[in-house]
């Protein structure tokens, strides 16, 4: 959330309506809520073990909110497999939506390729970490796996 918290924010000072969808495994876990709150959004939280909200993934509560109401834009940060979930919920509806990546960053400077997005060339750390889902969806990797910092990949369950 630390990267959407002063988005939020100034979309807030502008005059815009904002939804944030906060999750953690267990309350204790849970970040900028309150912050959030104090700036005038309206904030729902997912707890895995359901010690605070929802019991559940954020995805659920972004399932049950896409049944009642309609967005402009959709804007996510945490684990990759959630954001790739986020993605496919979001484009089912026709909603923009974009996505802070958050990769295993060997030179920063663009040179050494580990962060790269295979099958756009896109750099993490250079292009990012924030990219359309336009921009992921060309990646046949966004989703699948991440490299670790030797450089392997570690799929996040489900090989394509």
């Amino acid at each position: 959330m630390a990267p959407l918290a002063p988005l939020a924010e100034d979309a807030i000072k502008d005059g815009k309506e904002v939804t944030a969808i906060i999750g953690a495994i267990t309350a204790k876990e849970l970040l900028f809520v309150e912050r959030l709150e104090k700036a005038g959004a309206r904030v729902f939280v997912s707890t895995d073990d359901g010690t605070a909200g929802h019991k559940g993934f954020t995805t659920d509560v972004l399932q049950e909110l896409l049944q009642k109401e309609t967005f402009d834009q959709c804007f996510t940060c945490g684990p990759e497999i959630m954001m790739f979930k986020v993605l496919n919920i979001t484009e089912d509806k026709k909603i923009p939506t974009q996505a802070s990546l958050h990769r295993y960053f060997k030179c920063g400077i663009g040179i050494c390729g580990h962060c790269v997005l295979d099958g756009t060339g896109l750099r993490v750390c250079k292009e990012g970490p924030t990219f359309r889902d336009k921009e992921l969806r060309k990646s046949h990797e966004f989703g699948y796996y991440w490299r670790n910092a030797a450089g392997q990949k570690i799929y996040f369950g489900v090989k394509k």
